[in-house]
C-alpha cells in the first residue's frame, strides 16, 4: 500500500473549526457509535448556514463586502498553516538530530502533524523508528507501545502481534491493552472462546486507560516548544471568529489557539467487537460473560476521558436495568450527560489546557466543582433523546 489506511488528519487551521468541538466532546453519545451522527462542524463566522437563501440576483451588490472579509480571513489563516508548517518541520529536523529518547517521543507525537491532507507509509516508518527509540523514556513506555500498537492495528499490513505482546507486558492490568487483542482477533474470525478469553482478561485488570489523556499531554508539551513566528492580529481574529471563540469573555493567544486544537489524540481505541459481545440483549443475566462485561464497562466508565465515560455509564445502564443497582448506574449516566453538556461553556485558555493535562473528565469535574455546580440539578435532564430514555427508564427508546 502507498498510503496508510488512517485518513490524514485535516489542515491545521481547519481544526479549529472543530475547536468548539474538541472541548465539548463531540465523542458518540450513549454507545452508540454505529449510530452516531457526525458532529456538526462550527459553521465560518458570516457564513449563511441554515438560512433561506436569496434569489440568485437579489441583493449581489451588498454581498461582495461580505466575500471580500471572508477571503481576506481564509487568506490570512492560510498564511498561518503556511507557517506553522514551516515552523513545525524546522522544529522536526531539530528533534531528529537530538536522538535522544525523549525527542524521539515528541518527534513521533508531531510527525503526522506535518503532513495535514495524508499520511504517507514513509512518516509512518519514520514515526515507529522513533517510537522504537522513545521506549527507554522512563515513565512513559505504555503510552509508546499504546501507540505503536495503535498505529500496527490501523495498518492493514502489519502484524500485530509483537505490538499487543509488549502492551500488555507494560500494561497487563490495563484493560484497553486485552480489549485491542480482542478487537484484533474478532477481526480476523477468531473463535468466540478466545474472543471470552481476551474479555476475561480485560475484566480481571484494574483500570482502563485508553492513553487519549496522556496523547494530548504530551502532544500539547511538544507543540509547545516548535518556535512559531509571529502571528498578525488578523490571523489571531479569524482564527477565534472561525472557533466561535470572538464572543468569549477570555483573551485567547493565537499560537495557544493552534495548540489546544492540534493536541488532540491521532487514533481512538475500538469498541466494536466488545461491544457486540457486551449486548445486554443478547447476554444472559448469570453468565461469566455478563459478570466480564459488566466488569469491563465499570472500568471504562472510571476512565478519565468523556469518550470511555460515555459508553461505559451508557451501556452499564442497560445491563443494570432492573436490578439492585439500576438506580446507581442511572444517576451515574445523568451526571456524565451533565459533564458532557457543560464542557462547551469550558473556554478559558487555563480549562483548555486542564483537558489536556488532567484529562476532560477530572477538568471538567474541577471546574463544575469551582463553579458550585458538580452536580445536575433534581430533575434535569440531557437533550440526547437516547439519554433521556436511558436515565429514566434504563432502556433505549423504541426505534421509529
Amino acid at each position: 500500500m502507498n498510503e496508510a489506511r488512517r485518513a490524514g488528519r485535516p489542515r491545521p487551521w481547519l481544526l479549529l473549526l472543530l475547536l468548539a468541538a474538541v472541548c465539548a466532546c463531540d465523542r458518540p453519545p450513549d454507545g452508540q457509535a454505529a449510530k452516531s451522527e457526525p458532529p456538526a462542524r462550527a459553521p465560518v463566522a458570516g457564513s449563511n448556514a441554515g438560512a433561506s437563501a436569496p434569489p440568485p440576483d437579489a441583493d449581489s451588490h451588498h454581498s461582495a463586502p461580505g466575500n471580500e472579509s471572508r477571503d481576506r480571513a481564509a487568506a490570512t489563516l492560510e498564511q498561518a498553516h503556511s507557517d506553522y508548517l514551516s515552523a513545525l518541520r524546522i522544529h522536526l529536523k531539530t528533534l531528529a538530530d537530538r536522538g535522544d529518547p525523549h525527542s524521539q517521543l515528541q518527534l513521533a507525537l508531531l510527525l503526522p502533524l506535518s503532513q495535514p491532507d495524508s499520511i504517507s507509509e514513509q512518516l509512518l516508518a519514520a514515526r515507529q523508528r522513533a517510537l522504537d527509540k522513545a521506549a527507554a523514556v522512563p515513565g512513559q513506555e505504555g503510552l509508546v507501545a499504546w501507540l505503536q500498537a495503535m498505529d500496527c492495528f490501523e495498518r492493514e499490513d502489519c502484524d500485530l502481534q509483537p505490538a499487543l505482546s509488549r502492551l500488555q507486558q507494560v500494561e497487563p492490568d490495563n484493560a484497553m491493552a486485552w480489549l485491542l487483542a480482542l478487537e484484533d482477533a474478532a477481526r480476523s474470525d477468531a473463535d468466540p472462546a478466545q474472543l471470552d478469553r481476551y474479555l476475561r482478561l480485560a475484566a480481571q485488570a484494574d483500570h482502563y486507560d485508553d492513553h487519549l489523556t496522556d496523547s494530548s499531554r504530551e502532544t500539547q508539551k511538544a507543540l509547545e516548544q516548535v518556535a512559531m513566528p509571529p502571528m498578525t492580529s488578523q490571523a489571531e481574529a479569524a482564527l477565534r471568529k472561525v472557533a466561535k471563540l470572538d464572543g468569549s469573555t477570555h483573551q485567547h493567544d493565537g499560537h495557544a489557539l493552534i495548540v489546544a486544537a492540534l493536541a488532540t489524540p491521532m487514533t481512538f481505541p475500538p469498541y466494536r467487537a466488545t461491544f457486540e459481545l457486551c449486548k445486554p440483549q443478547a447476554v444472559r443475566a448469570e453468565s461469566q460473560r455478563s459478570g466480564d462485561c459488566r466488569a469491563v464497562l465499570t472500568l471504562m466508565a472510571d476512565g478519565d476521558s468523556l469518550l470511555a465515560q460515555a459508553m461505559g455509564t451508557s451501556r452499564m445502564v442497560q445491563f443494570a436495568a432492573g436490578g439492585r443497582d439500576d438506580a446507581y448506574w442511572r444517576e451515574r449516566l445523568r451526571e456524565s450527560h451533565w459533564l458532557r453538556e457543560n464542557f462547551a461553556r469550558f473556554d478559558s485558555p487555563a480549562m483548555l489546557r486542564a483537558v489536556r493535562e488532567l484529562g476532560e473528565v477530572p477538568a471538567a469535574r474541577a471546574e463544575l466543582e469551582r463553579l458550585g455546580e458538580s452536580r445536575p440539578p433534581p430533575g434535569w435532564l440531557p437533550e440526547s433523546v437516547n439519554g433521556r430514555a436511558l436515565i429514566t427508564t434504563g432502556r433505549l427508546p423504541p426505534k421509529p
